[in-house]
């Protein structure tokens, strides 16, 4: 696997971007992802769901077509898109997440784009943490 830089923000809007807005910067922004911060269990959650979807495309077991996808599954831990694209849409506050080589440079065009600032992550338990993390990596045995 790629050593690549792994970026996770908690940012705050002052207007909730589109759906259609969030898509078109994903789209110009491989290996970046944006997500509910509702969804995003800490820092080491967020970790653990690229890890977990890079293994996943290193041994040929994906399920979706681009990792963007797939890291957004494995962190929701369901397997349906249409499902996990509807609830990792932001409202006020989200979670970037960036595991490319240009993830400082995507991080700073999301936040000139949409206008967001760096907001500080709700704390969560370590049993909360570990929950998701599980989720994360035996979401597959469970739908």
């Amino acid at each position: 696997m790629h050593n690549k830089q792994m970026l996770i923000q908690h940012v705050a809007f002052e207007e909730t971007p589109s759906q259609v807005a969030i898509r078109g910067f994903l789209e110009k922004h491989p290996k970046t992802q944006v997500a509910n911060a509702t969804l995003v269990f800490g820092e080491k959650h967020a970790q653990h769901a690229i890890i977990e979807t890079r293994r996943a495309f290193a041994e040929k077991r994906n399920i979706s077509k681009t990792e963007e996808m797939e890291f957004l599954l494995r962190l929701m831990g369901v397997r349906q898109i249409n499902k996990a694209l509807e609830a990792a849409l932001p409202n006020h506050e989200a979670v970037f997440i960036s595991w490319s080589e240009n993830a400082k440079e995507s991080y700073d065009d999301f936040l000139a784009q949409f206008g967001a600032k760096h907001a500080e992550a709700k704390a969560h338990t370590q049993d909360e943490v570990l929950d998701a993390i599980e989720q994360t990596s035996t979401f597959w045995l469970n739908n």
